[in-house]
């Protein structure tokens, strides 16, 4: 329950602006999926960070990396609400 009280009001802060952002009114199962996507995107990476670190070093842990590795994952989280709002228009984001 504290993980709850802890969480629920950033992930209620990111489903508002995503309904904002995706024109939608309620959320829906996708809008919630979306949210927990772009949280795994930026949970995963720094939880993985040290094995990125090992397997390619200075992609992680160099100077100036943490502000690339930032505008990559804003980059990559665009294109995943991107993508849920063709999705939603009924367009594979990939086609026409």
């Amino acid at each position: 329950q504290v993980c709850m009280a802890f969480m629920q009001p950033f992930h209620d802060q990111m489903i508002a602006s995503l309904l904002l952002r995706l024109g939608v009114a309620a959320p829906d199962p996708g809008v919630h999926r979306l949210g927990f996507a772009l949280m795994a995107l930026v949970q995963d990476y720094w939880t993985s960070a040290d094995y990125m670190e090992a397997l390619a070093p200075g992609s992680v842990h160099a100077e100036g990396a943490l502000d690339e590795v930032l505008e990559t994952l804003v980059c990559y989280g665009q294109a995943l609400v991107e993508a849920e709002a063709s999705r939603r228009r009924g367009r594979h984001p990939d086609g026409p």
